[in-house]
């Protein structure tokens, strides 16, 4: 099932694999010179899981995923509109991978039983329903180590900006800038 992926090899390192080759790609195929690491790196995340875990999503559909994850990280511990932000986009994604993966398993079934979509739900347990199963094993270090390879080398310039004031009230404490930079041609 989809959490023996988690603990087994191939399953942690086939996430890793997709990850090295999205993030080259999202970073050079952005439109203009100027991008924000940390929103490169979501919409680069966001197709990469979406195709380890055999989710058919695609443009709009992906990029609206890749909004949603990054609003529900950016609010969910977070009074106020942050969090209703972050409580809205679990919604909308909770809807749409919930039909999604009635989809899914209806038009697999009996065709391969190794196959599983899951969307987990919950604290505690990731075998018991725990919403992030990845949190703090294997695939996170991986895709990490990935993403940071990956940055170093890229040829790129960091621009004036505010990337050193962090605001440690806020969770997750990012610089307030994102951390812009510039790719060299």
């Amino acid at each position: 099932m989809f959490l023996s992926l988690l603990k087994d090899a191939d399953g942690v390192a086939a996430p890793g694999a997709l990850v090295r080759r999205r993030f080259p790609d999202t970073v050079t195929s952005r439109p203009w010179d100027r991008q924000v690491l940390f929103d490169t790196t979501a919409d680069s995340l966001a197709p990469a899981a979406c195709e380890w875990a055999g989710l058919p999503l695609g443009g709009a559909a992906v990029a609206d995923l890749s909004r949603d994850c990054t609003a529900m990280l950016d609010g969910f511990v977070s009074p106020g509109p942050r969090h209703v932000r972050a409580h809205r986009a679990l919604s909308r994604q909770e809807q749409a991978l919930a039909a999604l993966t009635t989809d899914v398993r209806a038009t697999r079934a009996g065709t391969d039983d190794s196959y599983a979509v899951l969307v987990t739900q919950g604290g505690g347990d990731p075998a018991h329903g725990h919403r992030c199963p990845g949190e703090g094993e294997d695939i996170t270090v991986t895709a990490l180590a990935v993403l940071a390879t990956e940055l170093a080398r890229l040829d790129f310039d960091v621009p004036q900006q505010d990337r050193w004031s962090i605001a440690l009230s806020r969770i997750p404490a990012l610089p307030r800038s994102g951390f812009e930079l510039i790719l060299r041609p």
